[in-house]
């Protein structure tokens, strides 16, 4: 039996990622905010999609905790298109959000420092095309 631990790093290694397309995230931003766009790499010059690390939102849905993420999934399940400014204080799917933006910057500084201090030529063009297609979308 796999434990959690053991299922979060196979998360991490498989490098496996969630695509939500273009209408989605623009339903998502119009309910939670230009944050949504923040939690993966927003593919803003192509087709509009987000791209998500599976590996961060198991990080992200650890780290908001068990209650948070149920609350967060019915928020997401609501057909409900507008949260009012106070219902969003304590919006659980905020939290959610936060933690995935908060966990991708993470990720990009981390390849950007990898990118600095490498000394392998082959290392540091393929961190560079990372780095430029999440910036710049090319």
């Amino acid at each position: 039996m796999l434990t959690f631990i053991g299922f979060l790093e196979e998360l991490e290694r498989s490098h496996q990622t969630v695509v939500i397309p273009k209408d989605e995230v623009e339903r998502l931003v119009r309910r939670f905010g230009p944050a949504v766009r923040q939690m993966g790499l927003w593919r803003h010059s192509t087709d509009g999609s987000l791209e998500l690390s599976t590996s961060n939102i198991a990080a992200a849905a650890r780290l908001v905790g068990d209650s948070v993420l149920t609350a967060a999934i019915e928020e997401l399940k609501s057909p409900t298109e507008f949260l009012g400014v106070f219902d969003r204080s304590g919006c659980a799917t905020l939290q959610l959000v936060e933690q995935l933006g908060r966990l991708n910057r993470e990720h990009f500084e981390r390849r950007v420092q990898r990118f600095q201090d490498t000394r392998d030529p082959v290392e540091a063009d393929r961190l560079w095309n990372e780095i430029s297609l999440e910036l710049f979308g090319a």
